[in-house]
């Protein structure tokens, strides 16, 4: 029976490589909490245009 031979994988990443990852990701989740938070506050905004305009409409008794 042929014994299989796997090859033996090492990967060395540097300082510099996880540092830079971590400033992308770091980057894109503050960008990302950014368009959230810009996100929200126009939804909320649309929803006190449209329920003033609601209270325009109606007849107060």
């Amino acid at each position: 029976m042929a014994q299989i031979l796997k090859p033996k994988i090492e990967t060395i990443i540097s300082e510099e490589v996880v540092e830079r990852s971590f400033r992308d990701f770091s980057t894109a989740m503050c960008n990302w909490e950014l368009w959230l938070y810009e996100h929200k506050r126009a939804m909320r905004d649309v929803e006190t245009i449209h329920l003033m305009q609601m209270s325009v409409r109606m007849p107060n008794y």
